[in-house]
């Protein structure tokens, strides 16, 4: 009935199958006349058509398992989750149910034939199932072993390629084995600022025994271009509106507003709290990658020295850290830092600082004119600069060489390492998947 009704537009503006009407036209006044006939139609033939399941005017949309636009015809995404969620077929029914699918989308598959050409054969007559690598006894074996295993029974041309490119699909390997290939992605350095305290990063030192003032933590401030810091004594349970005045006190007060605030995700810098000062403050809020502190490799560096100090001047009852603070931090910006080959002191402040060495001992130097003191200035923090980035790429370059290259599109899914992570999984964690997932 529905074809005889629209026979004269069919193939011309209009596509029927079963209850379904598709109307496409070149232009938008095109389709409004088209709709207007179709509707018409309807009418006349007294067919009704429910509002809910109408759309109207659209550039793209779903149709019989496919997706119909101006860049013509693409696999419905929701089609391609069904086939990659297909359970593993068990028997020759379950064969033909799938390949049926599969050869309702063989336009879009590349060489069908023959990537179904397995498949196809298991349902002839007389043809054996046997599964060499996800049984039981298969044990979920490696490429080389399940090729292996093979090998003493069968034989075809490209076996070798066929077993790697099915077990390497394994989603039980993949979510249970142990990953023996280099860590994946390789390292991206911050870009590196061009004036001093324009780019800070902070940290906290924690577990350090109380003191007197209650406090147990270090909160840790660094110039990413000069590499100065600032030490604060605090406690480990700091709120993050405390935190915000600490900062305005020890960083705003002295060196400005920063552009950028480099963190790690410690929940006193992801609340939403600081998150809203940061903004209304016009500073961009950058947090390292999760589980992987070295993308603030500075702070964590200038964290090992000042624990180090710390350990080498502290008395034995260990309650008087905090004293040593002030004169830890000068030390640490009076010494000449590897990255920069200058001092964080002078790159700050054009000048040596006098200290009880120095003191009392003068004379034998003029002070450089105006103009000379502030190209001088100028050209060391470009030098700075300059040995920050061949610092750079010397760690990124030691870095990359034990890590791996990968590449992922928005809208894969991956799965996650379960490696810091808790589940809540009844059992000994040693049996609990490595990986889990997947999601986007």
């Amino acid at each position: 009935a529905m074809n005889d009704a629209f026979r004269k537009a069919i193939g011309h503006f209009v596509l029927v199958y079963l209850d379904d009407i598709l109307v496409y036209s070149k232009t938008e006044e095109e389709h409004t006349q088209h709709l207007k006939w179709v509707l018409g139609k309807l009418r006349e033939h007294k067919f009704y058509a429910r509002l809910w399941k109408c759309h109207f005017y659209k550039r793209d949309l779903e149709y019989l398992g496919h997706l119909v636009g101006n860049d013509g015809l693409k696999v419905d995404p929701k089609k391609v989750v069904a086939v990659q969620n297909w359970p593993v077929p068990q028997d020759v029914g379950q064969i033909r149910s799938f390949l049926g699918l599969a050869n309702y989308f063989r336009r879009f598959l590349e060489n069908y034939s023959t990537v179904v050409a397995p498949l196809t054969a298991l349902t002839r007559k007389g043809s054996a199932w046997e599964e060499v690598h996800s049984t039981k006894y298969g044990g979920h074996l490696g490429i080389k072993k399940t090729r292996w295993a093979l090998s003493d029974e069968y034989w075809w041309p490209g076996l070798g390629t066929e077993v790697q490119q099915s077990v390497s699909r394994c989603d039980a390997c993949a979510r249970n084995k142990s990953d023996t290939k280099k860590p994946g992605g390789l390292l991206q350095p911050l870009e590196i600022p061009d004036e001093p305290w324009e780019s800070v990063s902070l940290d906290f030192i924690t577990d350090l025994p109380k003191i007197r003032d209650g406090h147990t933590a270090i909160l840790v401030f660094v110039d990413r271009l000069t590499n100065m810091v600032h030490f604060v004594a605090t406690t480990t349970d700091v709120s993050a509106e405390r935190y915000a005045k600490l900062f305005v006190e020890h960083v705003f007060r002295l060196h400005g507003l920063p552009r950028v605030l480099v963190s790690d995700r410690d929940p006193r810098f992801t609340s939403r709290f600081w998150h809203k000062v940061t903004r209304t403050l016009g500073t961009k809020l950058k947090m390292s990658s999760a589980f992987h502190p070295q993308t603030d490799g500075q702070t964590e560096r200038t964290n090992r020295t000042l624990e180090q100090m710390l350990l080498s001047f502290i008395g034995p009852t260990q309650n008087d850290w905090d004293d040593l603070l002030p004169v830890v931090e000068f030390a640490v910006n009076n010494s000449v830092h590897e990255g920069t080959h200058e001092k964080p002191f002078i790159l700050n402040c054009g000048r040596h600082p006098t200290t009880p060495a120095t003191h009392g001992i003068g004379g034998h130097e003029q002070f450089p004119a105006a103009k000379d003191f502030v190209g001088k200035q100028q050209e060391a923090l470009k030098s700075a600069r300059h040995w920050l980035q061949l610092s750079q790429q010397r760690q990124k370059s030691y870095a990359d060489m034990k890590r791996r290259e990968v590449s992922f599109e928005v809208g894969d899914k991956v799965l996650l390492s379960t490696k810091n992570i808790r589940l809540k999984i009844p059992g000994a964690r040693k049996l609990f998947p490595r990986w889990i997932g997947r999601s986007r």
